[in-house]
């Protein structure tokens, strides 16, 4: 929802959807959006590890 926001009222969320809407935007973009949700879900994994463990660097 705020990346919908910002994308929609600021300039530069106005700039950054003209240059990239192609690549989320059509039939090719679903490896894109599977990129991307892979990047999250790993990025999540990683923090919850790295809470789990108290903090402490591997």
């Amino acid at each position: 929802m705020v990346l919908v926001l910002l994308g929609r009222m600021t300039e530069w969320g106005r700039q950054f959807w003209r240059i990239t809407s192609g690549y989320f935007t059509g039939r090719q973009s679903a490896t894109v959006w599977a990129v991307v949700g892979f990047m999250l879900v790993r990025l999540l994994t990683d923090m919850y590890v790295v809470s789990s463990c108290g903090g402490e660097s591997a």
